[in-house]
């Protein structure tokens, strides 16, 4: 899948079950992919990421205290499939791309 496309409920409810999505934490209805993208749960479609700084950013539509969340998508990869942090205020999770390509947000390189 690439960013922009749209995806069937059924396809949804498919990655679900086989673990390869897992709802963020915080966002209801908006899924990582263990591939590093997200998926709208709402319009059933792959959002569009933006590069900054080499690393890509998805931003949440929701609102929470007033502001849209603006995550970095490689520590949602890794939160939902290779680390939960116990407590990230304390202890802040450093997430390495094993190839040094900062885009390459699957699961596999992080």
């Amino acid at each position: 899948m690439k960013e922009g496309d749209s995806i069937s409920s059924k396809e949804l409810l498919d990655m679900i079950t086989r673990g390869v999505v897992k709802e963020i934490d915080n966002s209801p209805d908006y899924y990582i992919h263990r591939d590093g993208y997200v998926i709208s749960g709402k319009n059933m479609i792959v959002m569009r990421s933006v590069i900054t700084k080499g690393y890509k950013h998805i931003v949440i539509s929701q609102k929470r205290d007033g502001k849209k969340p603006n995550y970095v998508m490689h520590r949602l990869v890794s939160e939902a499939f290779v680390h939960k942090p116990i407590n990230t205020d304390r202890y802040p999770l450093t997430v390495n791309h094993i190839d040094g390509v900062k885009v390459n947000n699957k699961h596999t390189n992080l």
